[in-house]
């Protein structure tokens, strides 16, 4: 079993302003992580090279024509460009290949 209890989260900073980010589990070139965005902070278009599959937890989001909500899930392919802009504070959980944190 794997637990990362919320007093033991480790945020960092990605050279995004607004934008930090935890690791939870990290195995097998795959990784589990939460992204914290402050309200108005803008993640860059970007692709990945697997897919990556996401569920907001908290705040409103909105990547290209899509506004999440929390519960909301998305996947999106190997590939396809993508932008983030947080809409007010949110948190977002990701898998995906852990080539695509690492940059």
């Amino acid at each position: 079993m794997i637990s990362v209890p919320v007093a033991q989260r480790e945020f960092a900073e990605t050279g995004i302003p607004g934008v930090r980010v935890c690791v939870c589990w990290k195995a097998d070139h795959h990784v589990a992580y939460l992204t914290e965005f402050k309200a108005g902070a803008r993640f860059p278009d970007h692709g990945h090279h697997g897919s990556e599959r996401s569920m907001l937890l908290a705040g409103r989001l909105q990547l290209g024509s899509l506004d999440m909500l929390p519960g909301d899930f998305m996947e999106i392919g190997a590939g396809e460009s993508h932008a983030a802009h947080a809409l007010e504070d949110s948190v977002l959980y990701t898998q995906s290949l852990a080539a695509d944190l690492e940059g």
